[in-house]
């Protein structure tokens, strides 16, 4: 008799083991899911957010070219850089596409990459509201604003990499 009791117990015991190892496994399983889950969603929207903010700077950049383009025409014959209102649609665009960058460049997540993609933004901002100067100084603030919009655009370049290579592995 004792023998039956001792045996009903271990096998309660082993039973009990077992079911406390495999609700544990499945319980590991679904945060393991969960997380893998949350990943992918924080990648899709760090990329479709990346991707937006490089159309968004690259619009933003060819604006103020053509700003700087029209401004260093005009400064040709008067010498002085910015000495005349824009033409609208110039304007407007640069407007508009300056409001774009910093509407995408909120929501990137890579802290040094905001970083750099503001950086271009404020330089690129200089040469945009820059008025009555000299076209050297001019074409210095360009120049240097170019650099950094580069190196902004290597970043989301280098970021969208990696999130498609983790992706990969």
């Amino acid at each position: 008799m004792i023998t039956l009791i001792i045996g009903g117990l271990l096998t309660y015991f082993s039973q009990w083991g077992t079911d406390r190892r495999q609700h544990q496994a499945a319980r590991q399983a679904l945060e393991t899911d969960r997380a893998y889950r949350r990943q992918e969603r924080r990648e899709t929207f760090e990329l479709e957010h990346l991707l937006r903010l490089n159309e968004a700077l690259m619009r933003y950049a060819r604006a103020v070219g053509r700003m700087h383009h029209h401004d260093s025409m005009v400064a040709k014959t008067s010498s002085v850089y910015a000495s005349h209102l824009l033409p609208e649609d110039i304007s407007q665009e640069a407007h508009e596409t300056g409001r774009d960058v910093l509407g995408s460049m909120n929501l990137a997540l890579d802290d040094e990459l905001r970083a750099k993609v503001n950086q271009a933004y404020e330089l690129l901002s200089d040469v945009e509201s820059m008025t009555k100067t000299t076209p050297d100084r001019a074409k210095a603030a360009m120049l240097t604003a170019i650099d950094a919009y580069r190196e902004a655009l290597n970043g989301i370049a280098a970021r969208i990499r990696q999130i498609y290579l983790d992706q990969a592995i």
